[in-house]
């Protein structure tokens, strides 16, 4: 790990470089320090270098007074790595720099060198720094998560022993919070429609949400059979839908029925009439596109990787777990949150009970 280390006493540096080879030795970790005497050449230090860890003292005999905390405040408001306050004169720290488990100050005189070395290696083996400390196009959210949403809970999971992989979505989840705002009004963002698939799937299974393809027919299916079922190897038979194709009924009818009325204009003695089909032809359209057309109907976007369809919750086959993978071919995945909603759509189908039609009229009402 790449940690480094502001401290300008040579006799404290001797005794620092000495503890580092030890615990390098030990195999307790492997720790590179990159040393810097002024605090100046440790600000240029950490934009041109990545690191996974700062140890600093806050008095420096070169250092201007408070030069200290701007170094901390340059690393908490615009870096992701753990900052360590190992120093005499903990009271110059500045109190509006809140304290985390990622920024922690020892007081020299009470705890070894060797311990705040260790705090360090022991951070970075749970893979936060390499999951965050990377400059990127969400650096300004992965900021945020780290610093604002993290730091505070990072030490309850650290002792629960939460692996790299549990961190790495328990960041994703934040991140994913993030990724749904639009910056600039704050609301919603929109979807594009090639966010809908993961095409080449990740997934080497078959999965809930799997887009599969039949090797003799070419003909498209949706996996539909609970995710906990495939997970816990419950599942002796895949339930799937077949997924028709945005030229078949009803998006074929629909358009049919909208061109036959744009053509024949609206300059005739039933422009009402056009005018009045015309507008439900469109309504019945966007319906569908935005899935409030038909329970019986999940429409899925046309991308550039996928041609799109409607999933046909009527059109059901149940086929052998066993025989699935010489018959099948996947060939994307849904995107998790669109999955739900697509599990959500077709329990409803089939979970409606309904009721009689009574046989009423105005006179029945009070």
């Amino acid at each position: 790990m790449e940690i480094l280390i502001v401290e300008d006493k040579e006799i404290n540096l001797a005794q620092y470089r000495q503890i580092i080879s030890e615990i390098n030795a030990s195999g307790y970790g492997q720790v590179n320090p990159t040393i810097k005497n002024e605090l100046r050449d440790a600000l240029d230090e950490i934009e041109k270098k990545h690191f996974d860890g700062a140890i600093i003292d806050l008095r420096l005999s070169t250092a201007e007074e408070g030069t200290g905390n701007e170094i901390i405040r340059k690393i908490v408001d615009f870096k992701r790595l753990p900052v360590f306050v190992y120093s005499s004169y903990l009271g110059d720290i500045d109190s509006s720099i809140q304290e985390s488990f990622f920024f922690q100050k020892f007081d020299r005189t009470t705890i070894g060198f060797d311990e705040v070395v260790k705090k360090l290696i022991d951070i970075y083996n749970t893979g936060i720094t390499k999951i965050l400390g990377r400059s990127g196009v969400i650096e300004k959210y992965l900021n945020e998560i780290f610093w604002k949403h993290i730091a505070d809970s990072f030490e309850e999971l650290k002792r629960k022993g939460i692996s790299e992989k549990q961190l790495l979505r328990y960041i994703a989840g934040h991140l994913y919070e993030y990724l749904e705002l639009d910056e600039a009004t704050g609301t919603f963002d929109k979807y594009a429609p090639e966010e809908v698939y993961i095409k080449p799937p990740i997934k080497p299974i078959f999965f809930t949400g799997s887009i599969i393809k039949d090797r003799n027919s070419n003909e498209l299916f949706i996996v539909l059979t609970p995710s906990c079922d495939i997970v816990q190897n419950k599942a002796k038979k895949i339930l799937i839908a077949k997924l028709s194709s945005l030229s078949e009924n009803p998006v074929r009818q629909i358009k049919e029925d909208s061109e036959k009325i744009i053509a024949a204009g609206l300059n005739k003695s039933d422009r009402s009439e056009q005018e009045r089909k015309k507008f439900y032809a469109e309504k019945d359209l966007k319906s569908l596109f935005s899935n409030n057309y038909s329970h019986r109907y999940y429409f899925l976007p046309k991308s550039k990787n996928f041609e799109g369809g409607l999933i046909n919750f009527h059109m059901l086959e149940s086929v052998e777990n066993s025989d699935i993978a010489d018959r099948f071919e996947i060939v994307a995945t849904i995107n998790t949150q669109f999955l739900k909603d697509i599990i959500a759509k077709f329990a409803f189908y089939y979970s409606r009970q309904g009721a009689p039609d009574l046989n009423c009229s105005a006179q029945d009402l009070p």
